[in-house]
């Protein structure tokens, strides 16, 4: 077979090969000896024929040893890191640390170990994760790689367990063709400083997977020039959201991005607002989230597009938050506390102050109206201020209007629905004057 012409096709003609004495040797495991044999024959038959970039490749597949050193390492990888036989086969042979003496890759593994302070679960995954970590020397390829990422990133040894848990084949990166071209390259290109590049990498360690031309660059150039962003204002889009370097192009960014502007009628200069007001919508989901949460929003308060629009751009998290856990039960709430009848009615108090949507009833708006019922004395004028004034609902109890109300009461002020006001809506230099000119 090897001898017909076609030499391009030679690969799959071996690959056949290799079928077919595996099958026999599954039908018929007596006649081992033979197969292994014909095996060898075949690769024989490779050093003729294959290019030399091929034969390592083909190699690992046929199984040329078969002796008792290699059945005792694999042995002692399943009962070391709990790795099934199925998952031996496929990932630990591929990458050959079975071929070394297993003293050596337990020394190995008890060296990184140690040296990264990991739970004994944790560095299972990690072996049946990125196995020829195995392959790696400690003193001449593992840990001057590891001291690189500590000295670059200024990272503790949490830290940089941390990143390693996240992607262990980083551990067979190079320092020179990789770790540091890639670092060098983020951080010039989005100005950032050596504190943000350090939280990028902790938060999303695999853009040391990606590659900077196909992968980085093409992204960053289309935010910036589709978004109008500046590259300092690239660079924090993408150190509050590192993951979205990680994301497709033209499956997930490109997308979202379309469909924010079309759907809510934005120019580029509004749709970027938007997006770095809320970062998230880059990586969000438009069939199982978005879509459906402007769908409810219009539907519910019975609005209009250009209703819609307007609330979702003053509040864009409107999109991210869950229906059934947050947003309807508050406006159940609001509409049953403070007597708002209306759809058209609760449409306008919510258009006024969207971020009501993400408040929580327990810890904000219930114990808000509490205190503004106690504060005037009267429910029905403490709710009538507030259908005027949503923006009272919004604010801090605890760090605005507990403390202003008792320097309020200090003063000397008069607490009636003016001073509720105050409280809630001025800033510190108006609301400090505004005690001056009571004392």
């Amino acid at each position: 077979v090897c001898h017909q012409p076609c030499q391009q096709n030679l690969t799959t003609k071996m690959s056949v090969l290799f079928i077919i004495s595996n099958t026999l040797l599954t039908t018929d495991p007596f006649h081992i000896t033979p197969i292994q044999s014909a095996n060898k024959e075949i690769f024989k038959l490779t050093n003729e024929f294959i290019p030399s970039s091929t034969k390592l490749s083909l190699s690992r597949r046929i199984d040329l040893n078969g002796d008792e050193s290699i059945s005792e390492t694999r042995k002692w990888l399943i009962d070391r890191f709990g790795c099934s036989e199925k998952g031996l086969k496929n990932s630990f042979c591929d990458s050959e640390c079975t071929k070394d003496d297993y003293s050596e890759l337990e020394a190995r593994a008890t060296w990184l170990q140690d040296r990264l302070d990991l739970k004994e679960k944790d560095m299972n995954k990690l072996v049946q994760s990125f196995p020829n970590v195995l392959n790696c020397r400690p003193d001449t390829n593992l840990e001057p790689k590891l001291q690189y990422l500590q000295s670059r990133l200024h990272l503790k040894d949490a830290k940089l367990q941390s990143i390693v848990k996240k992607i262990p084949n980083l551990l067979g990166l190079s320092i020179e063709d990789n770790l540091e071209p890639k670092l060098d390259y983020i951080q010039h290109r989005l100005e950032l400083n050596d504190s943000q590049l350090q939280c990028i990498i902790q938060k999303f360690p695999q853009l040391f997977s990606c590659s900077i031309e196909q992968n980085l660059e093409p992204k960053l150039c289309y935010l910036q020039e589709r978004l109008l962003f500046s590259k300092t204002e690239i660079g924090n889009i993408v150190y509050k959201r590192p993951s979205i370097l990680g994301m497709s192009l033209d499956d997930k960014l490109q997308q979202n991005i379309e469909w924010l502007q079309k759907t809510l009628n934005l120019s580029n200069a509004k749709v970027g607002k938007l997006i770095w007001k809320h970062s998230s919508l880059l990586t969000s989901s438009i069939p199982d989230k978005m879509e459906p949460n402007l769908n409810w929003l219009q539907k519910r308060l019975r609005i209009s597009n250009v209703q819609a629009s307007k609330i979702i751009t003053s509040f864009p998290q409107i999109l991210a938050l869950s229906i059934e856990g947050n947003m309807e039960p508050t406006l159940e709430w609001l509409q049953y506390r403070l007597l708002l009848t209306s759809d058209a009615e609760l449409a306008n108090f919510i258009a006024k102050v969207p971020s009501l949507l993400a408040c929580s009833i327990e810890k904000n708006l219930e114990p808000t109206l509490d205190f503004c019922v106690r504060t005037l004395g009267d429910e029905r004028e403490a709710i009538q201020k507030i259908k005027k004034n949503p923006t009272i609902l919004s604010r801090s109890l605890e760090n605005r209007l507990k403390p202003r109300l008792e320097e309020a009461k200090e003063a000397g002020m008069v607490i009636d629905q003016g001073c509720l006001y105050r409280m809630a809506l001025y800033t510190k230099i108006k609301w400090d004057a505004s005690i001056v000119l009571s004392n």
